[in-house]
């Protein structure tokens, strides 16, 4: 629950674009700063495109079973039709933020995994800056959101990627595609 920030989630469900707070994380606990911060890092990726498959096989799973019983109100039907749609998007936007976060750039969690192949000067400097970074990136990306609709160069090449990595995972576990005839 810590990591939830009721404004971001707002931001994302209204406008499309949010955020959350870090993960409260001790480094003084790490034996080895640089490379525990990065496993510390992947776990939020790792966790998000796990989800994406939790959530796809659950979209599958319901959709074999309500394919097999046949639905004889309009109301089950209705909120059968939620139910899917609800998973589609859970998993699709776990992907994308899987994708996301793994941006080589601060704050996200994949500049914690390229950090550790810079010199220890070099990523001092960086981490001075990082909350500069974050801002400007924030910036870009409500431009991108808002006036471009989120056909940009960054959401745009992030959007392919995420695309391409879950139909991946559809492909992997042998499931067909969400969008049916």
């Amino acid at each position: 629950m810590k990591h939830l920030n009721l404004f971001g989630f707002l931001a994302m469900l209204f406008f499309g674009i949010g955020w959350a707070n870090p993960v409260p994380i001790n480094t003084r606990n790490f034996k080895k700063p640089r490379r525990d911060m990065a496993l510390s890092a992947a776990a939020g990726p790792l966790s998000n495109l796990l989800m994406g498959v939790l959530f796809a096989l659950l979209y599958e799973i319901t959709y074999s079973v309500a394919s097999v019983i046949p639905v004889t109100s309009e109301s089950t039907a209705n909120v059968l039709s939620v139910l899917l749609l609800f998973l589609m998007l859970g998993s699709h936007l776990n992907v994308f933020l899987a994708v996301f976060n793994l941006l080589p750039i601060p704050p996200f969690d994949g500049s914690r995994l390229f950090y550790i192949f810079l010199p220890t000067k070099l990523y001092f400097r960086v981490m001075k800056y990082e909350r500069y970074i974050m801002m400007g990136i924030l910036g870009l990306l409500l431009v991108e959101s808002w006036v471009l609709g989120g056909r940009g160069i960054m959401l745009g090449g992030i959007s392919w990627l995420a695309n391409f990595i879950h139909n991946g995972i559809y492909y992997l576990l042998g499931l067909i595609p969400f969008f049916r005839a």
